[in-house]
Protein backbone atom coordinates (compact mmCIF):
# COMPACT_ATOMS: atom_id res chain seq x y z
CA UNK A 1 0.00 0.00 0.00
CA UNK A 2 1.53 3.19 -0.73
CA UNK A 3 1.19 6.84 1.16
CA UNK A 4 -1.10 9.37 0.49
CA UNK A 5 1.02 12.24 -0.98
CA UNK A 6 -0.19 15.26 -2.36
CA UNK A 7 -0.73 15.65 -5.94
CA UNK A 8 3.19 16.66 -6.33
CA UNK A 9 3.96 14.07 -4.43
CA UNK A 10 5.43 15.65 -1.83
CA UNK A 11 4.42 13.87 2.23
CA UNK A 12 6.34 16.82 4.11
CA UNK A 13 6.42 20.59 2.97
CA UNK A 14 7.72 22.88 5.15
CA UNK A 15 6.84 26.57 4.51
CA UNK A 16 9.16 29.57 5.63
CA UNK A 17 8.41 33.29 5.46
CA UNK A 18 11.43 35.01 7.45
CA UNK A 19 11.35 38.17 8.91
CA UNK A 20 14.06 40.13 10.59
CA UNK A 21 13.15 39.28 14.32
CA UNK A 22 12.11 35.71 13.37
CA UNK A 23 9.89 33.53 11.01
CA UNK A 24 6.40 31.84 10.24
CA UNK A 25 6.60 28.20 9.56
CA UNK A 26 3.94 25.87 8.61
CA UNK A 27 4.34 22.13 7.81
CA UNK A 28 2.13 20.18 5.55
CA UNK A 29 1.77 16.13 5.42
CA UNK A 30 0.34 14.66 2.61
CA UNK A 31 -0.85 18.20 1.06
CA UNK A 32 -2.72 19.19 4.87
CA UNK A 33 -1.40 21.67 7.01
CA UNK A 34 -0.90 20.31 10.69
CA UNK A 35 1.15 22.90 11.98
CA UNK A 36 1.71 26.71 11.70
CA UNK A 37 3.37 28.93 13.95
CA UNK A 38 5.85 31.55 14.36
CA UNK A 39 9.61 31.29 15.57
CA UNK A 40 11.61 34.42 16.86
CA UNK A 41 15.43 33.87 15.98
CA UNK A 42 16.96 33.81 19.09
CA UNK A 43 14.99 30.44 20.07
CA UNK A 44 16.61 27.12 20.54
CA UNK A 45 13.22 25.20 20.30
CA UNK A 46 12.31 25.25 16.66
CA UNK A 47 9.59 22.26 16.17
CA UNK A 48 6.80 22.82 18.61
CA UNK A 49 6.02 18.98 20.14
CA UNK A 50 2.63 19.57 21.07
CA UNK A 51 1.51 20.12 17.30
CA UNK A 52 3.94 18.00 15.13
CA UNK A 53 6.42 14.91 15.83
CA UNK A 54 8.27 14.19 13.21
CA UNK A 55 8.86 10.89 14.16
CA UNK A 56 5.91 9.86 13.46
CA UNK A 57 5.73 11.59 10.20
CA UNK A 58 7.71 8.96 8.59
CA UNK A 59 7.70 10.73 5.08
CA UNK A 60 10.10 9.61 3.05
CA UNK A 61 10.34 13.18 1.14
CA UNK A 62 10.73 16.56 2.22
CA UNK A 63 10.12 19.92 0.61
CA UNK A 64 10.81 23.14 2.15
CA UNK A 65 10.25 26.39 0.39
CA UNK A 66 10.90 29.81 1.75
CA UNK A 67 9.92 32.77 0.62
CA UNK A 68 13.21 35.16 -0.73
CA UNK A 69 13.02 38.67 -0.36
CA UNK A 70 13.15 40.79 -3.15
CA UNK A 71 13.84 44.90 -3.85
CA UNK A 72 10.80 46.38 -6.01
CA UNK A 73 11.18 49.39 -7.42
CA UNK A 74 12.01 52.74 -5.28
CA UNK A 75 8.57 54.10 -5.66
CA UNK A 76 7.39 50.94 -4.21
CA UNK A 77 9.41 50.38 -1.61
CA UNK A 78 8.45 50.61 2.11
CA UNK A 79 11.87 50.99 4.97
CA UNK A 80 15.34 50.35 3.83
CA UNK A 81 16.00 47.84 1.56
CA UNK A 82 19.27 46.97 3.58
CA UNK A 83 16.86 45.30 5.96
CA UNK A 84 16.37 42.51 3.23
CA UNK A 85 19.55 41.09 3.73
CA UNK A 86 18.88 40.56 7.18
CA UNK A 87 15.19 39.20 6.53
CA UNK A 88 17.46 36.93 3.89
CA UNK A 89 20.06 35.83 6.42
CA UNK A 90 16.94 34.88 8.88
CA UNK A 91 15.56 32.72 6.70
CA UNK A 92 18.41 30.94 5.79
CA UNK A 93 19.41 30.56 9.15
CA UNK A 94 15.69 28.99 9.79
CA UNK A 95 16.51 27.07 7.00
CA UNK A 96 19.01 25.44 8.04
CA UNK A 97 18.07 24.95 11.49
CA UNK A 98 15.23 23.09 10.29
CA UNK A 99 17.11 21.42 7.52
CA UNK A 100 19.47 20.00 10.36
CA UNK A 101 16.59 17.90 12.23
CA UNK A 102 14.44 17.05 9.20
CA UNK A 103 17.43 14.86 7.93
CA UNK A 104 17.37 13.21 10.92
CA UNK A 105 14.17 11.63 9.59
CA UNK A 106 14.39 12.22 5.59
CA UNK A 107 16.76 10.69 3.72
CA UNK A 108 19.33 13.96 2.38
CA UNK A 109 19.03 12.37 -1.07
CA UNK A 110 15.17 13.06 -0.85
CA UNK A 111 15.18 17.14 0.58
CA UNK A 112 14.42 19.68 -1.70
CA UNK A 113 14.60 23.41 -1.29
CA UNK A 114 12.60 25.55 -3.52
CA UNK A 115 13.37 29.41 -2.94
CA UNK A 116 10.26 31.85 -4.30
CA UNK A 117 10.09 35.28 -4.64
CA UNK A 118 6.88 36.91 -3.22
CA UNK A 119 5.44 37.49 -6.83
CA UNK A 120 5.02 33.98 -7.43
CA UNK A 121 3.32 32.77 -5.02
CA UNK A 122 0.90 35.93 -4.09
CA UNK A 123 1.22 38.47 -7.02
CA UNK A 124 1.20 41.77 -5.26
CA UNK A 125 -1.57 41.37 -3.15
CA UNK A 126 -1.19 42.95 0.51
CA UNK A 127 -1.10 40.97 3.55
CA UNK A 128 -4.28 41.68 4.34
CA UNK A 129 -5.80 40.45 1.64
CA UNK A 130 -3.12 37.41 1.64
CA UNK A 131 -4.62 35.88 5.20
CA UNK A 132 -8.07 36.51 4.07
CA UNK A 133 -7.73 34.16 0.43
CA UNK A 134 -5.96 31.58 3.01
CA UNK A 135 -8.05 31.04 5.23
CA UNK A 136 -11.02 29.42 3.36
CA UNK A 137 -8.68 27.17 2.00
CA UNK A 138 -7.89 25.63 5.51
CA UNK A 139 -10.25 23.06 6.97
CA UNK A 140 -11.54 23.66 10.61
CA UNK A 141 -9.13 21.15 11.41
CA UNK A 142 -6.18 23.08 9.79
CA UNK A 143 -7.43 26.24 11.13
CA UNK A 144 -6.81 24.94 15.07
CA UNK A 145 -2.84 24.18 13.72
CA UNK A 146 -2.45 27.74 13.34
CA UNK A 147 -0.92 29.78 16.69
CA UNK A 148 -0.80 33.26 16.82
CA UNK A 149 2.32 35.06 17.60
CA UNK A 150 2.53 37.83 20.51
CA UNK A 151 2.92 40.32 19.68
CA UNK A 152 -0.25 39.63 17.49
CA UNK A 153 1.40 41.98 14.69
CA UNK A 154 3.68 39.04 13.61
CA UNK A 155 0.62 36.96 12.35
CA UNK A 156 1.20 37.75 9.28
CA UNK A 157 4.13 35.92 8.99
CA UNK A 158 2.77 33.23 10.10
CA UNK A 159 -0.56 33.60 7.71
CA UNK A 160 2.35 34.19 4.51
CA UNK A 161 4.02 30.61 5.86
CA UNK A 162 0.70 29.31 5.14
CA UNK A 163 0.05 30.63 1.83
CA UNK A 164 3.42 29.40 0.82
CA UNK A 165 2.74 26.09 2.27
CA UNK A 166 -0.66 25.46 0.21
CA UNK A 167 0.59 27.24 -3.00
CA UNK A 168 3.70 24.38 -2.79
CA UNK A 169 1.07 21.91 -2.93
CA UNK A 170 -1.23 23.27 -5.85
CA UNK A 171 -4.11 24.66 -2.69
CA UNK A 172 -3.44 28.37 -2.99
CA UNK A 173 -3.63 30.32 -6.24
CA UNK A 174 -3.73 34.18 -5.21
Amino acid sequence: MTKPTDDLGRELVIAIDPGVHGCGVAFLINGKLKAAYYVPTNTESLIRDDMIDLHEVKATEACFILEKPQIYKTRLLKGDPNDLIDVAVAGGEMLGRLYDIVVWHVSRERITVEKIVPAVWKKQLPKEVVQERVKPKLTPQELACVVKPKPASLMHNVWDAVGIGLWGVKRFVP
